[in-house]
């Protein structure tokens, strides 16, 4: 399946694609917004509730000759801290001293 949309008035010649983003809306508005906001994104868990999150990227394993990338990039709930099983607490980026630290 294969969408045109039209921006205004305008029509541009369309090239052969290399590579398609099949995911959609939501990821793309996520990326956009992470790093150009200095608020959580706003978005949805996998049961469709709303949810805000912080996104990171871990520059060392992005940065690694064999690296998956979208293995590098994370999240973190609205608090930005990641909670295990009880009260135990994995990821703490909570403060920025914690974030530069990471």
């Amino acid at each position: 399946m294969r969408a045109i949309r039209h921006l205004r008035k305008w029509h541009f010649a369309q090239p052969e694609p290399d590579i398609l983003i099949l995911d959609g809306q939501q990821r793309l508005t996520s990326l956009y917004q992470s790093p150009m906001s200095n608020q959580p994104v706003h978005t949805r868990g996998f049961k469709g509730k709303a949810i805000e999150r912080w996104y990171y990227i871990d520059m060392s394993a992005a940065a690694a000759e064999e690296a998956d990338r979208e293995e590098a990039a994370f999240s973190l709930p609205e608090d930005r801290i990641e909670w295990k099983f009880g009260d135990e607490t994995g990821l703490d980026l909570s403060a920025p001293d914690h974030e530069y630290a990471c």
